[in-house]
């Protein structure tokens, strides 16, 4: 299902980028990568230690989506969604060093 999923992205942004160059002559070339390309071989403790010990709690709250969520007694926000900008952030230093 993942696969499937993966290659239906794929094709969708091909088609659009693909209408972009027929209709108004812009051209992107672009690569599709998988993050768990970056991931695979790395353990939860790994990617803490290694990772995490550069991000601060204090910036990650501050964020607007996270702090709205905090103050309202009504909302809450999951473990996994907080660390999910770990996640993130990893993403954006690969790419941006590899690609």
């Amino acid at each position: 299902m993942l696969r499937h999923n993966e290659k239906s992205i794929h094709n969708q942004l091909k088609s659009f980028l693909d209408n972009l160059k027929a209709n108004y002559g812009i051209k992107f070339d672009f690569e599709m990568v998988n993050n768990y390309d970056f991931f695979k071989n790395m353990s939860v403790l790994d990617f803490l230690r290694d990772v995490g010990k550069y991000i601060t709690i204090n910036n990650m709250i501050k964020k607007d989506t996270v702090a709205k969520r905090i103050e309202d007694p009504d909302k809450s926000i999951s473990y996994t969604e907080f660390s999910y900008m770990l996640l993130q952030g990893y993403d954006f230093v690969k790419l941006f060093r590899d690609k």
